[in-house]
């Protein structure tokens, strides 16, 4: 498969003179068409710095980043961004929520509310449509967010820890529908996370991220087949990718910083 996500000799750093802090340093990475990519690394490496680059909210100091081969000076037309918080406005029906993106690209709201509709009913919440924020779970809120960044239908979608916040058997279930949405529709994929576990059940391969400034310590082949369930985490396998992950993050120095297996 082909890349759509590439990193080259990427470096940022955040402010100037006595002030400056390197973010990203020298970070290079690829991820394929339909790929699933686990992030995971020390707190405070740059893991939201290397969404953020990627999808153009802000431009790397020296290197490239290339989206579907392409770099951009801009925020890029494929890429959905998918935050930890799911930044609903109370103010706004969750159908309202989900047109927001159509309505600032100035799409007709007949043709906004029909895509949000159907972005919905992929996250499972077409009869939510009329509610509020406030009447909504914690994990449907974040659905609606996941149904927001779908409705421009972008190739490629960047979480960041969307499900940090969530209770245990929300943020499974919710890994388990990112993963039919990968199925489904063949979406590219990358993920951080500061949970070893959620980090190999969704993806096929964990990138672990040196202390700042980021580069890419360690990698992990995730050879767990398309059909995973819960269950796959009681696996030999499943055990054996997670020590992997575990060994890695070991030499990047987390534990040292306070990360803990579960996030």
């Amino acid at each position: 498969m082909s890349a759509v996500l590439e990193l080259r000799d990427v470096a940022f750093t955040y402010g100037r003179g006595v002030l400056a802090t390197a973010a990203i340093g020298g970070l290079s990475l690829q991820v394929a068409s339909g790929e699933i990519v686990g992030l995971v690394g020390p707190s405070g490496c740059g893991k939201t710095t290397i969404l953020k680059l990627i999808a153009g909210l802000l431009q790397a100091d020296t290197g490239s980043v290339l989206v579907n081969g392409s770099g951009s000076q801009g925020v890029h037309s494929d890429v959905g961004y998918i935050f930890q918080d799911p930044r609903l406005l109370p103010w706004r029906t969750v159908i309202d929520n989900v047109m927001l993106p159509l309505q600032v690209q100035r799409v007709s709201r007949p043709q906004a509310r029909l895509t949000a509709e159907r972005a919905l009913q992929v996250v499972g919440l077409r009869d939510t449509e009329d509610r509020y924020p406030a009447e909504l779970s914690g994990g449907m809120r974040q659905r609606v967010a996941i149904a927001r960044a779908l409705t421009y239908n972008p190739g490629i979608l960047l979480m960041d820890e969307p499900f940090a916040s969530l209770d245990a058997l929300s943020r499974e279930r919710l890994n388990m529908e990112m993963l039919g949405l990968r199925r489904a529709t063949g979406k590219t994929m990358l993920f951080v996370t500061h949970s070893i576990p959620e980090a190999v059940l969704m993806g096929d391969r964990v990138l672990v991220l040196s202390q700042r400034p980021a580069t890419v310590l360690h990698e992990v082949h995730v050879d767990l087949g398309p059909d995973r369930t819960p269950r796959t985490q009681d696996s030999p396998e499943f055990t054996r990718l997670t020590a992997a992950v575990r060994e890695g993050l070991s030499y990047a120095g987390s534990y040292a910083d306070g990360e803990s297996e579960a996030g």
